[in-house]
């Protein structure tokens, strides 16, 4: 694929027929006449789409007018090439940092696809064997009818992974079951002769979590691997009853959704943890944005002490942490509250390498004391109540 890009100038599809051509007249036994079988077969592939439409490409919609807020057109003017547009703006889906995201996930799905379409057709499949292969095993994110894409797809981002994911897991389990085992027995080995702690959050544990061999500024150092499979654990409603299952349908849903179903609940849905209703401190890279602070003071969301710092309502700043990701990821990135100074590690390791790694801290701790808490005493509660309350 890379060979195919630079050929192409950029276009794989046009790349792929170069080097098919290139192949025809290469010496026998280099590496280019070598992959001369491989290159009929994507082009065949590529000739119908079936290596595009992956999710990366598909889950995000781009509006690609030029309204000239924070966005430029490069190499037009007495260029011989098509110019690119470039936006600075974080409120953008073509950002360039999110543009560079989905490029880099495009590419591996393109490589996906093409590998699985290939080495289906070297096996001796049609092109049609070929293409259901890939649309069983990658998902064909087109084939959604006018109700899934208006609407669940809207309410859920990854709706039409989990849509087609979900069967496929269960099948596979049903005829691999010895590939699911491996992973428990790979846990196992991880955790083995570890140490257990009384206290840790339920999330890091769920769906699969894996305590590993290691500290982090003295703090357990926990895993869960975002496994395919692990979507069955999530919304399986047998482990921990249809509110849990409820839940984690909510916390996979858009902004749009969950924001304010988690503002009118007064609690974070992912991780069961109440909104005091009490003034703290401003993340700081909030401070910084000219004119933010001053225009959420103006409408009563946020207000300035003696010594001139601004306070804001935990809730209020969950429902703007949560309706504009980009703020809470650099509140994140750049922190002022201990909690996530506590966490910079964690943060920079996932938003920097994609890997999941959580620090079972003091502050995660207490938060998961506090859960026990509330917990126990709606139990102690609901006892109370069968046995006395008569209305």
């Amino acid at each position: 694929m890379t060979q195919a890009y630079k050929a192409g100038d950029g276009d794989l599809h046009v790349g792929v027929k170069i080097l098919l051509e290139r192949s025809k007249n290469a010496k026998p036994g280099s590496s280019l006449a070598k992959q001369r079988l491989s290159l009929e077969h994507a082009e065949k592939l590529m000739d119908v789409g079936a290596h595009a439409g992956g999710q990366a490409a598909s889950s995000v919609e781009k509006n690609l007018r030029l309204d000239r807020k924070g966005q430029w057109v490069f190499g037009t003017k007495g260029g011989v090439k098509d110019g690119y547009r470039i936006s600075l703006a974080p409120w953008d889906a073509g950002f360039f940092a999110y543009q560079g995201i989905r490029h880099v996930n495009t590419y591996a799905e393109e490589a996906l696809r093409l590998a699985t379409g290939i080495h289906a057709m070297n096996m001796g499949g049609t092109l049609g064997d070929s293409l259901d292969t890939i649309y069983r095993l990658h998902f064909n994110y087109s084939n959604l009818s006018a109700w899934e894409s208006g609407v669940f797809k809207r309410a859920m981002p990854f709706y039409t992974w989990s849509r087609n994911n979900l069967p496929l897991q269960m099948t596979q389990m049903v005829k691999n079951p010895k590939r699911y085992n491996r992973l428990l027995q790979i846990k196992d080995n991880l955790e083995h002769g570890e140490e257990r702690e009384n206290l840790v959050p339920d999330f890091f544990l769920k769906p699969l979590g894996v305590q590993l061999p290691f500290t982090s500024n003295g703090n357990q150092v926990y895993s869960v691997p975002d496994l395919p499979f692990q979507d069955l654990l999530r919304f399986d409603p047998t482990q921990d009853g249809f509110s849990s299952t409820l839940e984690n349908i909510i916390s996979s849903g858009t902004p749009i959704v969950k924001v304010p179903l988690e503002y009118w609940s007064g609690k974070q849905v992912f991780k069961g943890i109440p909104y005091s209703g009490r003034y703290q401190q401003v993340p700081q890279p909030w401070r910084s944005i000219p004119g933010l602070m001053e225009s959420l003071g103006a409408v009563g969301w946020a207000e300035r002490n003696r010594k001139g710092d601004w306070k804001m309502l935990d809730f209020r700043i969950g429902l703007l942490d949560g309706y504009i990701p980009f703020l809470g990821r650099w509140r994140r990135l750049i922190p002022n509250e201990t909690r996530y100074q506590e966490r910079l590690s964690q943060t920079l390791i996932s938003t920097l390498a994609g890997v999941n790694v959580r620090f079972n801290s003091r502050y995660e701790q207490e938060m998961e004391r506090i859960r026990r808490d509330i917990k126990k005493d709606l139990d102690k509660q609901q006892d109370r109540d069968i046995m006395l309350r008569e209305r």
